[in-house]
């Protein structure tokens, strides 16, 4: 905690504000996707749902192959636990939810499905389109499963698999949006990047939550940001995005905004 504090003291006087965005790329961007303050017709259905988990004191086998979670010792955690530390939040889901359907990808990655939530925003948000989620553990993934059926969403595949079994199998996989929020370690992160963008296409967007959840993983975002590949990067403070088109500019930008606390 006291890591995110400092980074974000850092943060606001390194930052700059939409006012002072050139591009116009970005500034469409904002105006469309982070400014964009319209209720979809799925985010009432999908909060139903989550209210209704978030009362749910059965227990799940502690089973966490990244790093990211808080449960301490514990053997067991309720589900509304899980819920609570592990998914996104409305706000960060309903943002991912504006960024597909803005960018319209064909084929969407979650890398840490948890209980499905944040996937199910992910594939409402252009019905065309092909969701993989993929999760390591098998009672998430199940949850997650029941999540999916019970809102009637079709175009969502969840795997259970560890993510770096996923990369040895799918190394010709391409996937045009993926959201990276599963393990938030140095070396993993920097393994799954490294994976994808061998495979990039020129609109693909990635995105990192939690880029200041450690120094370790601030590292990788920072060596994400260096990569020659990448073009436009745009930090959020509570995730950070990268964009690969030619025709943008090579910068890196700290936005000040208030999707920096979601």
């Amino acid at each position: 905690m006291l890591f995110k504090i400092k980074s974000y003291i850092k943060f606001l006087i390194s930052g700059t504000s939409k006012y002072s965005i050139h591009s116009p790329f970005l500034h469409h961007f904002i105006q469309d996707v982070l400014d964009h303050g319209g209720i979809f017709y799925c985010f009432p259905a999908i909060e139903l749902v989550r209210k209704k988990v978030s009362q749910d004191k059965k227990t799940i086998k502690k089973s966490d192959l990244g790093a990211g979670s808080s449960y301490g010792n514990k053997n067991v955690i309720p589900i509304n636990q899980v819920l609570k530390q592990e998914q996104s939040s409305p706000k960060k889901a309903k943002l991912l939810f504006k960024m597909v359907n803005y960018f319209k990808p064909e084929k969407v990655l979650e890398m840490g499905t948890s209980l499905g939530f944040t996937t199910a925003y992910l594939a409402n948000a252009r019905k065309k389109n092909e969701v993989l989620s993929v999760e390591a553990d098998k009672q998430k993934c199940k949850i997650a499963s029941i999540t999916i059926k019970s809102l009637g969403i079709k175009n969502v595949k969840i795997i259970n698999s560890s993510f770096s079994d996923l990369i040895e199998k799918a190394k010709h996989w391409h996937f045009n949006f993926i959201y990276f929020d599963g393990n938030h370690t140095e070396k993993a992160t920097l393994s799954y990047f490294n994976w994808a963008v061998e495979k990039v296409s020129e609109n693909d967007v990635f995105v990192f939550d939690d880029i200041y959840w450690s120094k370790e993983m601030h590292n990788a975002w920072a060596a994400i940001i260096n990569h020659e590949k990448p073009t436009l990067t745009l930090d959020l403070f509570s995730m950070g995005i990268v964009f690969f088109n030619p025709n943008l500019s090579k910068q890196h930008i700290k936005l000040i905004h208030t999707s920096n606390f979601y």
